[in-house]
């Protein structure tokens, strides 16, 4: 389902527990703004 929607995931290696602290929330902002453009986009649809 991800895939057609055009939602790829890439695997990316963290080396220490700050780098994967890092990537995690640039990754959580990143879903959380995808969310968000569904959700906008779901209400124009339905209106």
């Amino acid at each position: 389902m991800l895939a057609h929607s055009g939602i790829r995931f890439v695997p990316i290696p963290a080396v220490t527990d700050a780098e994967f602290a890092t990537l995690s929330a640039i990754f959580a902002d990143k879903i959380e703004s995808l969310a968000a453009e569904a959700e906008m986009e779901e209400n124009q649809q339905n209106n």
